[in-house]
Formats: C-alpha cells, sequence, structure tokens
C-alpha cells in the first residue's frame, strides 16, 4: 500500500514522472498506431511510383521510330524528334537526300607459268645403283633441273561508293542533318541500299507529317484512364491515412494513479486537472521564488545602505580623530616649550645652587646641584635620550627634587 501512495503522489506531484508512466502506458498503442500509418503511408508512395512509370509508359509509346530510331514521330501530340530536339509537324519545312559519292580501284592479276623437266645423269646413275635399270631413270628425271617460263594480264577495276549519306531536314529555317552512312561502303552493298531506302523513307514521311495537321486537343499521359485509375487508388488511400492519422488511440489511466476525488473524471479531464495543478504549482513557486529574491534584494540594499552608513560614521571619525590629534599635537608642543623654559629655568637655578655651594666649600653639594643641573636641562636631556636612554618627563621632575634636596641637606652647615 505503501508503494502504490508513492507512486501516486509522484503520479500526482512530478510532471516528468507522470510523462514517464503515461509513455509508458501509450507504448503499445502508439507502436500500433505508428505501425498503421506508415504501412498506409508505404503503400501510397507504391502507387506513386507506379503512377510515375505509367505516365512514362504512355508518354514513350506515344513515339514511334524511323530509320531504326533516327527520327522519332508522335502522331498523338503531332511532334518529331530528331537529334534530341523535338518539333511541331507544321515546323517542317521540307527534306532533301545528302549523299557523297566516291569510287574505290580493285586490281586483278592473272597469270600463267610453263615448265619444262631435264634428266640429269648423276640422279640416273644414283637410281641404278639402287633400283637397276627403272631406278637408273626415275632417278634422272626426278633429279633432274626443271626450266619454265610465266606469261599474265593485270586487270584493274573501279567500284563505285558512297562516303556519305544523310537526310537535310529544315525545321523552321534550321537545317538539321539525320545521318544515315557516316563511313565509305560500296554501293553495291547491303547496308548502302538499307541506308537510301531509309533516307527516300524518311523524304517520304517527312512530306506527309508537315501536311499533317497538328492535334490540337489530345490526352495527356497523366490524363489516360490507367493514370486515373492510379490517381484514384492514390486518393482513397491518401483518405485512409487522413482516417487513420485523426483515429489516435485511447489510453486508460490506471485507478492506481487516481484519488477517489477524481475518480469520476475522464482522462482527458483527470490529466487537464493535473496540468491545471503544475500551472498553479508553478505559478506559486515562481511567486515565491520571486518574492525571496525580492526580499534578499531589500536585504542586501539595506546591508548595502549600513555599510555605506558605517563608512561615512568612519570617516567623520577618521576626520575627528584628525582634527583632535592636530589639537593636542598643538597643546603638547606649547606644553613642551613651557616644560623646557620651566626646566631651563630650573636647571640654571641648580648651577646657581652649585656655584654656591662650590663657594661655600660644600663640594659633595655642589657636585650633586650640578648633576641635577645637567639631568633636568631639556638640551641634555634630548642628548641622552638619543645616546643612552630616554627620560620621561615625571622622571626629570623626580630627578629635580631629589637632587634639589640631595644637594640642600649636603650643604655645609
Amino acid at each position: 500500500m505503501a508503494n502504490e501512495e508513492r507512486e501516486l503522489y509522484k503520479f500526482v506531484n512530478d510532471s516528468k514522472y507522470r510523462d514517464k508512466v503515461i509513455a509508458k502506458i501509450h507504448k503499445n498503442d502508439d507502436n500500433a498506431y505508428n505501425k498503421r500509418i506508415k504501412q498506409i503511408e508505404k503503400e501510397r508512395d507504391v502507387l506513386s511510383k507506379s503512377r510515375t512509370k505509367e505516365i512514362i509508359r504512355i508518354a514513350n509509346a506515344r513515339w514511334e521510330k524511323l530509320a531504326d530510331g533516327k527520327i522519332m514521330v508522335n502522331r498523338t501530340e503531332g511532334k518529331i524528334q530528331i537529334n534530341n530536339s523535338i518539333a511541331l509537324f507544321s515546323s517542317i519545312q521540307g527534306a532533301e537526300l545528302n549523299m557523297m559519292v566516291g569510287s574505290r580501284i580493285v586490281t586483278t592479276e592473272n597469270t600463267q607459268t610453263t615448265s619444262k623437266k631435264h634428266a640429269s645423269l648423276g640422279g640416273a646413275v644414283a637410281g641404278g645403283l639402287i633400283l637397276g635399270p627403272v631406278g637408273a631413270v626415275v632417278g634422272g628425271v626426278g633429279l633432274g633441273k626443271t626450266k619454265g617460263k610465266t606469261t599474265g594480264t593485270t586487270v584493274s577495276n573501279q567500284i563505285p561508293t558512297c562516303t556519305h549519306l544523310g537526310v537535310m531536314v529544315n525545321i523552321d529555317g534550321f537545317v538539321s542533318e539525320v545521318i544515315l552512312i557516316a563511313n565509305q561502303v560500296d554501293q553495291s552493298s547491303f547496308s548502302f541500299s538499307k541506308a537510301q531506302s531509309d533516307a527516300q523513307n524518311i523524304i517520304a514521311q517527312l512530306g506527309v507529317l508537315s501536311k499533317t495537321p497538328v492535334p490540337t486537343q489530345f490526352l495527356k499521359p497523366e490524363e489516360e484512364s490507367s493514370v486515373r485509375a492510379i490517381d484514384s487508388q492514390i486518393n482513397n488511400k491518401q483518405m485512409e491515412l487522413q482516417q487513420a492519422i485523426s483515429d489516435k488511440p485511447t489510453y486508460t489511466i490506471p485507478a492506481m494513479y487516481r484519488t477517489n476525488e477524481q475518480s469520476g473524471m475522464s482522462d482527458e479531464e483527470y490529466l487537464q486537472y493535473l496540468y491545471n495543478t503544475d500551472a498553479q504549482r508553478t505559478a506559486k513557486r515562481t511567486a515565491d521564488e520571486a518574492a525571496f529574491k525580492k526580499e534578499q534584494a531589500e536585504r542586501k540594499a539595506a546591508e548595502k545602505a549600513k555599510k555605506a552608513e558605517r563608512r561615512i560614521v568612519r570617516r567623520h571619525q577618521r576626520a575627528q580623530n584628525m582634527a583632535d590629534a592636530d589639537y593636542a599635537g598643538k597643546i603638547k608642543k606649547v606644553g613642551l616649550v613651557i616644560y623646557k623654559i620651566i626646566f631651563w629655568a630650573f636647571s640654571i637655578f641648580m648651577l646657581f645652587f652649585a656655584i654656591v655651594s662650590f663657594s661655600s666649600s660644600g663640594i659633595l653639594s655642589g657636585i650633586l646641584f650640578v648633576i641635577t643641573a645637567v639631568m633636568i636641562n631639556p638640551f641634555a636631556e634630548e642628548l641622552i635620550g638619543k645616546k643612552v636612554f630616554s627620560i620621561p618627563k615625571w622622571g626629570a621632575i623626580v630627578i629635580l627634587i631629589v637632587g634639589f634636596f640631595a644637594g640642600v641637606l649636603t650643604f655645609p652647615q
């Protein structure tokens, strides 16, 4: 049960999964539907090819050959074809024979030779030794020398030939030749007789055709009854194809993909309901995304404004700090000047006490006053700070107090 609920949830809420399920449900019916359409289209294409072949057959059958195909005549349409050029019967202006004759020489010789045999003595002796008297006679005659005389006559005959034979046809003022003989043949040969007969026949036929009216009305090859019959079959097949295309398969969605609320809907209504739900869900998702993006943009804008405000505050603070630093620096400089003046005065005052101590034989007291005067003197203080260590201002005050009381306490009574 949990599996069916999961399938139902995915079918209702996931459009891609729903399309996948529907495609699986429709697969067999769609295959049969497509197969039927392809079969009808194939039969229609076969009929179209048959129609084309029938038109070609009818068109070719209208042409008859003259002179072994040298000239083609279409009496149905009143056309003639000469050297692959087609013209109407009315374009034939005339025809005449074009023949070039020649001859060849044949030479025959009639000769006669007479000869006489002479007996040979050596042959007779040899024949006699072998065969006796008879052999002597045979050997003498057979081995003897032969002498002959030749006489005769030579006769030359001139045989008429034809080197070229054709028919010159005038088509609307343009002459085209039908060539029947292009090589030399004897005028007594069969080929010459046949070519001459064909030429005379062509001239006669062209004369008749030139006077034959050109038909003004005739059926085109595609208008013949046999072609029309095929056209009717093609039209019927096309109507059958349109009917097959419009006869789309009907599908049934299994009950497991429906809730009780949609059980009364047809498949089309149910799918439309799901598509509408998808559209609403998509619109809501789009609106939520837009609101979220707007909120993000507003938050970023607020953060940006706060950052800008903080930058302004920091800038003002830095400016204030710089102003305060300048004021404090001025006060510090003034205080330092006052400090130097005062401690220069104390330093001189201590030197005065040192002189008094030395004049009163207070050596220790004078030394303490001198040391105190030197250590609190601003010039000496800066020099000691650079070379040894820096004496803070409060340290100078302590040195002044301690040195003063030490000098006073050690002053001679």
